[in-house]
């Protein structure tokens, strides 16, 4: 399935966002951007072997999940980055209160981690990775299953 919108769009938005004269509701803005556009990338990839993302409010852990544990050091870290940015995402959405995710560095932290795990999947589009990924998804699931 092909979609208008891709998961990059968010980033570049994010990306903007935190590069222009950014304010309290831009900072926050760009912080939750770059959590869907990763978000998005990672969804692209399970969806590419075959994993289909569940549309409940624990998507965004799922999809932490066997990229964590999928067994390519880059998705690992691409998995962790994803954990730090769902968090970033929830206070700058939800906890008004928070100044922290109103400092322009938070804001560009997250666009460079969204950027780092867009990298990452790209990185694993070879048929050859993708098959290790795949591979790796099934072994944990047996694991985890067990």
């Amino acid at each position: 399935m092909t979609y208008s919108m891709k998961a990059q769009e968010f980033i570049s938005l994010a990306g903007r966002l935190a590069a222009a004269k950014p304010d309290a509701a831009s900072c926050r803005t760009a912080i939750s951007r770059a959590n869907y556009g990763a978000y998005h990338a990672a969804c692209e990839l399970l969806t590419s072997v075959g994993t289909t993302v569940p549309r409940t409010e624990n998507a965004h852990i799922f999809v932490q999940h066997p990229l964590y544990n999928c067994g390519i050091e880059e998705l690992r870290l691409a998995a962790a980055y994803l954990s730090d940015l769902h968090s970033d995402r929830l206070k700058a959405d939800y906890q008004l209160a928070n100044s922290e995710v109103e400092q322009v560095e938070l804001a560009r932290e997250c666009v460079e981690n969204a950027t780092r795990i867009s990298a990452a999947v790209d990185t694993c589009q070879t048929p050859e990775l993708l098959q290790q990924f795949k591979d790796g998804i099934a072994a944990y699931e047996r694991r985890i299953r067990n």
